[in-house]
């Protein structure tokens, strides 16, 4: 049986920023919330670039569906294809976004599979098996194959079972999503894994374990904020304290937030978009220069654009973050390659792999070429 299409309004099915149908009101687009609309000339210029990087992540796609037969990677390249702007998706971009599902589906179907089938002990990666579940499944709600309710209330199931409940409520570790059974809940797992329980919701009628998750998961990725808009960067952690703020773990911050159920006008939400006012950078990932550069502008996207939807100005006249998406757009074409990928020399979060890069960057483009 399909999933029920109202599961996934159309524009939330734009990309992994999406929020829950249920989260607020229809609304007109809000086009004044973030700077001014994107001029027609990048604009054109931007549907260029991305139509060059998806025929890279084509040319990239593995014969089994998969891309470097990791999930995580996978799931974002599909997602790539599939939110490519009105006219620039192709039925060889289709096909290949399906294959792709249908490949996540078998690496994804057992709890012990997906690290095997990432290849990640064979290219000396750790295995992430809730990371790569949570972002492998993203191209699956996307296409809604076949029997893919059943298949994603495993998912939600497996992903609840991650969570760390079984300690004190005071314990920081509470709430938080594990990247594997035995190892302590962490920030980038926790946004993952609320996304993907977010764009699954319309698939139980009665959520009290999703309620509970979302409101411990509020508390563990509270508890690194302040209460106001006072926190700045350091420039290394203290002994035993929480790593240096940077632009990816702000932005990891903020759309965790209002997926786990903050408010417009929550001071934890202002306080994130406060430092990006003062700190922000759409050259470099803000606090740690080009490490994790491709993941920061893509998880950045996504919290300003969920911001929006939110009815929360994410970005303010004045601020560092003015215009972002005019500004992200012009850097990310700095960056393309002359082949259509995109390409990176910090081995942060595995961004030597093109495949990732590429996906990242055309998942940022995409967002910000919304209206």
């Amino acid at each position: 049986m399909r999933i029920a299409h109202n599961l996934l309004p159309a524009w939330l099915l734009i990309t992994a920023g999406w929020l829950s149908p249920a989260a607020f009101p229809a609304e007109p687009a809000p086009t004044g919330l973030c700077g001014s609309a994107v001029d027609e000339s990048v604009a054109q210029e931007s549907r260029g670039a991305i139509r060059r990087g998806l025929q890279f992540l084509l040319k990239e796609q593995l014969p089994d569906g998969s891309w470097a037969r990791h999930p995580a990677l996978t799931g974002l390249a599909a997602l790539a294809l599939l939110n490519a702007p009105e006219g620039l998706a192709t039925p060889e971009s289709a096909a290949a976004a399906e294959r792709a599902a249908r490949w996540l589906r078998r690496a994804l179907a057992e709890p012990a599979a997906a690290p095997d089938a990432a290849g990640e002990r064979r290219s000396g990666q750790a295995p992430y098996p809730t990371l790569n579940l949570a972002a492998g499944s993203w191209a699956v709600i996307r296409l809604q194959l076949g029997e893919d309710g059943e298949f994603l209330r495993g998912v939600r199931r497996r992903l609840f079972a991650a969570q760390c409940l079984d300690v004190p409520e005071s314990d920081p570790a509470y709430g938080g999503f594990r990247p594997a059974p035995d190892s302590p809940p962490d920030l980038t797992t926790t946004a993952y894994v609320l996304e993907t329980l977010y764009l699954t919701d319309g698939l139980e009628a009665r959520r009290p374990a999703a309620a509970t998750a979302y409101a411990a998961a509020l508390r563990f990725v509270a508890r690194g904020l302040p209460a106001a808009d006072t926190f700045e960067t350091p420039a290394a952690a203290p002994e035993g304290g929480k790593p240096p703020r940077d632009g990816l773990r702000a932005a990891a911050e903020l759309k965790s937030l209002l997926y786990a159920g903050a408010k417009a006008g929550d001071p934890r939400v202002s306080a994130v978009l406060g430092w990006f006012g003062r700190e922000g950078s759409l050259a470099a990932n803000p606090g740690s220069g080009e490490a994790g550069y491709y993941a920061y502008t893509f998880t950045m996207a996504q919290a300003f654009r969920a911001c929006e939807r939110r009815g929360v100005e994410a970005s303010a006249p004045g601020t560092r973050m003015a215009d972002w998406r005019r500004r992200l757009l012009n850097e990310l074409l700095r960056r393309q390659s002359g082949d259509g990928g995109w390409t990176h020399a910090s081995a942060n979060w595995w961004e030597t792999r093109p495949e990732l890069t590429t996906a990242c960057a055309l998942l940022a483009m995409e967002l910000a070429l919304l209206p």
